[in-house]
């Protein structure tokens, strides 16, 4: 049976042909463009957004194609937009979240692996997605935030964290001297903990009161802020024993 093409509109066809390039363009400039921003953050939001925008878009191809075709659609429309309507009603809590996830990770605010601190609450994030971050706090409990109850997040993994240790000399100590000996001592330190990125160093006398508290600062990631200032404040109480600088607790 050979096909008989006399009877095909072929301003139909033509206008068929049209909207299907039009929607494969728009879609490989969706994909291209969201490649950009998510492929190197994200995988599995990247490949969300590709699934949603190609299920969008045949669907609208689809549409604009069977109503060139003089296909009656307004009983498929009309169904289809009470149907959105009440979808958006229902599930606006979350769209809200796949809002604010896409903000979330399109501006790079935080990623996995991130300490952070998000409504006064530090955690480690263990995983993110369009819809909800999972904490782990240090005690190794998981905590759950939906993303558009995400209001206010302090970032400790963007830059390195300045700690501190001070130290309480007593008021008769010749403050000179005893930073002079501090200072070559915390040469070797950086040798000891390698999680130090910078320093430490003495600040100087940070308060005189009933005694001297000399201050000592150094750089680090925010997980190891903990143990190094432990470690250091130990470090440098021998360093005060071994050199007979006292300390007034």
């Amino acid at each position: 049976m050979i096909l008989d093409l006399s009877n095909i509109d072929t301003n139909k066809l033509i206008s068929t042909l049209i909207v299907f390039l039009t929607c494969a363009i728009l879609y490989v400039s969706i994909l291209l463009v969201t490649r950009q921003i998510f492929i190197n953050k994200n995988k599995k939001v990247y490949n969300a957004i590709n699934y949603l925008s190609l299920y969008l878009i045949v669907f609208i191809c689809a549409i604009v194609i069977l109503n060139i075709w003089l296909i009656n659609l307004y009983p498929i429309l009309i169904a289809v937009g009470v149907i959105a309507v009440i979808l958006c009603v229902i599930l606006q809590d979350l769209l809200k979240d796949v809002a604010c996830g896409i903000k979330i990770i399109s501006n790079e605010i935080y990623k996995e692996d991130d300490i952070i601190e998000v409504n006064g609450y530090v955690g480690k994030v263990k995983s993110l997605n369009l819809i909800h971050t999972t904490l782990v706090g240090t005690t190794g409990e998981v905590k759950i935030v939906n993303n558009s109850l995400v209001k206010e997040v302090k970032n400790y993994s963007k830059n390195l964290i300045v700690g501190y240790v001070d130290l309480p000399l007593d008021i008769k100590v010749d403050t000179k001297k005893a930073i002079e000996i501090i200072s070559e001592q915390l040469s070797s330190f950086n040798e000891l903990y390698s999680k130090i990125v910078e320093g430490p160093n003495v600040f100087g006398l940070v308060d005189i009161n009933k005694h001297q508290i000399l201050r000592i600062t150094f750089k680090a990631k925010y997980e190891d802020l903990s143990l190094l200032e432990r470690s250091i404040r130990k470090e440098l109480i021998d360093v005060c024993h071994k050199y007979d600088i006292e300390l007034d607790w």
